[in-house]
């Protein structure tokens, strides 16, 4: 084979073009190559960026929710705190409320059918000691006051007594409402009687006005509970059993009345023909006699 420049004389090819064809294939290979590296490359730092992002995105929602699992401890309920709020405020209101002494009294035993007198004084102004001294003369028998009981206790400008029996008849004498005054007192006056015999309970309530949201509503203060025996003497019994009974007496008593008349009437019948059958008999004799 003989070389002529850059032809082959026996294929009668140009060797110059091959060798540029062969320089281009290997260099698109390294090329490939180098995209086929960077692109893995790209992929790779791709997935630790998306594996970052899901790290994140984990984390940011464990955040959330642990957030809110705070704020549900941390945070109550609009209507828990309005209601919170009203509470607070009742009990203020109750805490500003003057103090006034109070003094009644409740009898400890009393006999059935029988009436007493119940006095209550309040005064934001005057003693305990005054007010008891002074219960005795609004009952009229004081040997029948009973026990006296003094309190001091809150109170409104107004104020309610309620006076209530557990088998015991009760009737107010003065209004359920009154103004609290200071240099004198308020009075309240029931009486009370008890039906039947046996172990009776008294309640004394006192109710304040207070204002609440614009509006005055009563608010229970003070509660008092008092025994009370009714008992019964003989004589009542007795007067109680002739009163049930008295239609039954009535009608007995006539009975034997009647009996007793029927029976003197017989009686004085009979001495009356016998003294006429005598008078008639000593006329004969006076008449047969010369």
């Amino acid at each position: 084979m003989v070389a002529l420049g850059n032809f082959d004389i026996i294929g009668g090819r140009d060797i110059s073009t091959d060798t540029t064809k062969r320089a281009r294939s290997d260099s698109h290979f390294v090329q490939t190559t180098k995209s086929f590296k960077d692109s893995t490359i790209i992929n790779s730092t791709d997935t630790t960026k998306g594996a970052a992002l899901d790290s994140h995105f984990v984390q940011t929602t464990k955040a959330f929710k642990d957030s809110t699992i705070i704020n549900k401890k941390s945070r109550r309920p609009k209507l828990i705190d309005t209601l919170d709020s009203g509470f607070n405020k009742i009990d203020r209101i109750i805490e500003e409320l003057r103090k006034a002494n109070i003094v009644f009294n409740a009898p400890e035993t009393m006999m059935i059918k029988e009436t007493r007198q119940i006095v209550l004084l309040m005064s934001t102004g005057l003693s305990k000691k005054f007010l008891e001294a002074k219960i005795s003369k609004f009952i009229s028998d004081s040997a029948k006051i009973g026990k006296i009981h003094t309190d001091t206790v809150k109170v409104s400008a107004r104020m309610e007594a309620h006076l209530t029996g557990d088998g015991i008849i009760v009737r107010p004498i003065t209004p359920i409402t009154q103004l609290v005054r200071e240099k004198e007192e308020t009075r309240w006056e029931w009486t009370i009687a008890a039906d039947e015999a046996g172990d009776k309970t008294l309640y004394l309530t006192l109710n304040a006005f207070i204002n609440h949201n614009k509006e005055e509503v009563t608010q229970t203060i003070e509660t008092y509970r008092r025994k009370i025996h009714v008992y019964v003497e003989p004589t009542t019994i007795l007067l109680a059993w002739l009163d049930k009974h008295v239609a039954w007496i009535a009608g007995f008593i006539g009975s034997i009345a009647t009996l007793f008349l029927g029976y003197y009437l017989a009686i004085a019948n009979e001495n009356r023909k016998e003294r006429q059958r005598e008078l008639a008999e000593k006329n004969r004799t006076k008449i047969i006699r010369p």
